[in-house]
């Protein structure tokens, strides 16, 4: 059986899969956490004109 041209590195590369994973999950907290925000003043504006 031939040898590998080459290996990977894999704990860096599992690493950064788990970093950038854990950066999406907490962009999309920050998102979702502001987009509440707005509807809740949004839904207290409609409610003050009724």
């Amino acid at each position: 059986m031939p040898e590998a041209a080459f290996t990977l590195p894999w704990t860096p590369i599992g690493l950064t899969a788990l970093g950038l994973l854990l950066a999406a999950l907490a962009f999309s907290a920050v998102l979702t956490a502001g987009i509440r925000q707005r509807v809740a003043a949004a839904r207290l504006r409609i409610g003050g004109e009724r």
